[in-house]
């Protein structure tokens, strides 16, 4: 190393150990310059509300459990109103079936009709479209 890049390097050492943000930084008090302004939350307030915020999500889960064995029970009586219906000679213009009960079978059903009367339903799931019409 020739005496000016020597002279370069020390320079730049000199600028680094002596300037005063990298003093500032290495060290000082660690206390808080005053009062916590009102967006401030405490580590104590976080943990409080993540047991709230799980509470909670363990609640929906609880509630979505017992509405899917609603759907289910809903869907059995639908079932043997049907059969009821059929063996009392009543027939309707109907017929109650399920259609799709694989999985996840859609979030957002739509029905309609087409020109000639029969139905067309759409289902809208997670990654899918299914559709299905009458005969």
């Amino acid at each position: 190393m020739n005496p000016a890049q020597l002279r370069i390097a020390l320079l730049i050492a000199a600028f680094v150990i002596l300037h005063p943000s990298f003093v500032i930084a290495q060290g000082g008090p660690l206390t808080p310059p005053g009062a916590p302004v009102p967006t401030m939350r405490s580590l104590q307030e976080i943990w409080d509300k993540i047991g709230v915020l799980e509470a909670q999500g363990a609640n929906l889960q609880a509630q979505g459990l017992s509405l899917q064995q609603q759907v289910s029970g809903l869907q059995k009586d639908s079932s043997a109103l049907s059969l009821l219906l059929d063996n009392a000679g009543v027939t309707l213009p109907w017929k109650i079936s399920t259609v799709d009960s694989a999985g996840f079978t859609g979030q957002y059903t739509s029905l309609a009709f087409t020109p000639g009367g029969r139905t067309a339903e759409r289902r809208v799931g997670k990654e899918s479209v299914k559709e299905c019409r009458s005969r």
